[in-house]
């Protein structure tokens, strides 16, 4: 009897937080590392929006969307409209498309591969979390291309079924990718599109200061500075995931 009853509460719980969700004015926001999410995230902060994480703090732990997590957080901000739910490195996965209704947009922010794999590998060595990452387990005293082999084998083939899942996932929302370059030299385009807003705008010093605490300067001179034998396998992997797709997807993962 007691059994019944815990079970009908938590049926319960679980239909109350998918009406809740599906209900509100939500942006979801999916995305690559090193894609200029942050910079995105914080221009909504600076446009009122309740911005939440729907993953807790994993550190090493790869990250999975958490409908449990995001409805805590949505209860203790008592948000009441326009919910932007901020970088999640998540795949696409018939469990969350359960909560993404036609009143949703979801954006799929990412960057080159070759750009990824340098700047992922340049923040691990910056910060120092050469085993406190998601993506792979480096060790402080590798040689560079040592860590180069290492991300490239263990985040490549992440970034690629990361593209081919939401390339391929049927969602009720609208979904818009967004090209690191593009985005980061006509951001305000890509607000109207997201926003539905013509008329949308930020000023160019609001801009600035989102800029200056985003880490956004650090990528505008990336510089690719792989090997030939490294760029060569990371394609080998690109290829062996994705030669059954068409080359919309590749151009997805090189930002063609």
């Amino acid at each position: 009897m007691i059994r019944n009853i815990n079970r009908l509460i938590f049926y319960l719980r679980a239909k109350k937080i998918k009406k809740k969700i599906r209900t509100s004015n939500f942006v979801w926001h999916f995305c690559t590392p090193k894609s200029a999410s942050t910079y995105l995230k914080n221009i909504f902060i600076n446009k009122n929006f309740t911005v939440l994480p729907a993953v807790p703090f994993y550190r090493n732990r790869p990250q999975v969307t958490d409908i449990n997590e995001l409805y805590k957080n949505l209860t203790l901000s008592n948000f009441k409209d326009n919910v932007f739910t901020s970088h999640q490195h998540s795949l696409f996965d018939d469990y969350i498309s359960k909560y993404i209704s036609k009143k949703h947009k979801v954006i799929i922010q990412t960057r080159n591969i070759y750009e990824t794999i340098c700047s992922l590998r340049d923040q691990i060595i910056k910060e120092k979390i050469y085993d406190k990452n998601p993506f792979c387990i480096l060790h402080k005293n590798m040689t560079v291309s040592s860590m180069n082999k290492n991300i490239i084998l263990n985040y490549t083939p992440f970034h690629v079924k990361f593209v081919i899942s939401w390339y391929n996932s049927k969602i009720e929302a609208e979904k818009l990718f967004i090209n690191y370059k593009e985005f980061i030299n006509n951001e305000k385009n890509f607000l109207k599109l997201i926003l539905n807003d013509d008329n949308f705008d930020l000023k160019n010093n609001d801009l600035n200061k989102i800029k200056k605490s985003s880490r956004y300067l650090r990528g505008l001179n990336r510089e690719i500075n792989l090997s030939k034998n490294e760029i060569a396998l990371c394609d080998d992997i690109v290829k062996s995931l994705t030669k059954s797709y068409n080359k919309e997807i590749n151009n997805i993962i090189y930002q063609k």
